[in-house]
């Protein structure tokens, strides 16, 4: 009996551990222009209209396969860019801009002013209001 109780303690402690390492790849990071250069791809797409919930808009926001893979860049310079990668559209299309982080819950890609809503160093969550009650959110990852 003694052996069991010490085996289920030390399974409950080694859980404890790994839930903790887990809960620290969570932890969420305060956006700042050096932590947030770098290459992304876009996971999904979420849209909602006059406080309605979310729903999945991926394929009507981006309708060709092909634009659904791009990788998108948080450059050096502020410089911004989306490369067509994995399916290659025809023609395929780059497409340059500027990016600027004017606080830590406002990014402005290309002249659209962005809400960040969650950061953590993998995962980027974005929310355009694009007015009407209409709200887009993006959810990158880095590459």
């Amino acid at each position: 009996m003694k052996a069991s109780v010490t085996l289920l303690l030390a399974g409950s402690l080694l859980l404890c551990a790994c839930e903790k390492e887990v809960d620290e790849t969570r932890k969420p990071l305060t956006p700042s222009t050096a932590n947030l250069m770098g290459k992304y791809k876009i996971t999904k797409v979420m849209g909602k209209q006059n406080g309605s919930a979310p729903v999945n808009i991926t394929e009507s926001y981006f309708p060709d396969l092909c634009e659904r893979d791009d990788v998108y860049g948080f450059n050096n310079e502020n410089i911004y860019d989306r490369t067509d990668a994995g399916v290659t559209c025809n023609p395929p299309t780059t497409i340059t801009g500027n990016w600027q982080l004017l606080n830590p819950t406002t990014l402005v890609i290309n002249g659209e002013q962005a809400t960040i809503h969650a950061w953590n160093g993998k995962n980027l969550e974005l929310t355009i209001d694009y007015g009407g009650g209409v709200q887009v959110m993006f959810h990158y990852i880095r590459q």
